[in-house]
Formats: structure tokens, C-alpha cells, sequence
């Protein structure tokens, strides 16, 4: 059985964006590769489609502010641990002055692994993607090109 065959249903394109995301970043390009073995096309779309830690922080701060409420906070912690402050602003300018005293009290009080901060990024994607299946987030208005309705495997 192909790859792709068990994607091809309604919601298949989303399962295998998904599957894709949250990968390790070796086993991701191997996945890629197997998919444009398959069909070029649609490997093409997925790598369009899918969210990066890059792509959700040059977001605004308004989806940013839906996505850090949702999160809990050593993860969040975990996450914004090693980013600039800007990104740090971005995604604390709309939480309240408690909780952005707790997640710097984290920050300063631990020391993440790689696995981790690894695991806090996809915690990041993650919660985007259940945020935009309870209709919180809308991917169409917040970056058109990550919107996946409508998509289907060939």
C-alpha cells in the first residue's frame, strides 16, 4: 500500500499534514521525499501547507495571544525560552501582567534540553492546529497560503 493511499478520504490531506508537522525534522524530510516519490504535487502542497515554528511567529499578535493562553505554561516557557524579545512580546502583549511575571519566573528558572525545547515547538504547532479545529483560529484570514480546507489527496 502506498503512502498517500491511506491519506486519500475526506480529512486525509489534514491526517497527513499533521503526521508530517510533528515530526522530528530527519524523519520529516524522509516522509517529504516519500510523498514526492509518490506524487510530486502533492508533497509540494504539504511542504506549503505545513506550519512551522517560523511561519507562526511572524504572525500578529492577536492568533499569538489565542495560541499562548491555550498553551500551559512550562511549555510556553519552554518555548519562548531561547527566542528574542520581540517574539517574547508578541506573544505576551495581550495575557495578563500575572501570568507574564510567571512564564519570566519559569524562563529564568530552568535550563530546557534540546528535546525539550524540540517538544515545545511542536507543542506550539500543535495547539495552532486544535485551535483552528475549534474554529478559534482561522487560517484563512490569519496566513491564506497555510489554510487547508478543501484540500484533498489525488
Amino acid at each position: 500500500m502506498s503512502l498517500l493511499a491511506r491519506f486519500r478520504k475526506p480529512g486525509g490531506f489534514q491526517q497527513l499534514l499533521n503526521v508530517v508537522e510533528t515530526c522530528a525534522p530527519p524523519k520529516q524530510e524522509s516522509l517529504l521525499k516519500s510523498i514526492e516519490n509518490e506524487d510530486p504535487v502533492t508533497a509540494n502542497l504539504v511542504r506549503i501547507k505545513m506550519l512551522s515554528v517560523e511561519k507562526i511567529v511572524a504572525w500578529s499578535s492577536d492568533p499569538l495571544f489565542e495560541v499562548a493562553n491555550r498553551m500551559p505554561e512550562k511549555l510556553l516557557a519552554t518555548f519562548l525560552k531561547n527566542k528574542d524579545e520581540a517574539i517574547f512580546k508578541k506573544f505576551t502583549q495581550h495575557l495578563p501582567h500575572l501570568r507574564v511575571k510567571a512564564l519570566q519566573e519559569v524562563m529564568a528558572l530552568t535550563d530546557p534540553t534540546p528535546g525539550e525545547l524540540f517538544t515545545a515547538d511542536m507543542k506550539l504547532i500543535e495547539t495552532v492546529r486544535l485551535l483552528e479545529k475549534e474554529s478559534v483560529l482561522n487560517l484563512k484570514y490569519i496566513s491564506p497560503e497555510l489554510d487547508t480546507n478543501d484540500v484533498k489527496v489525488a
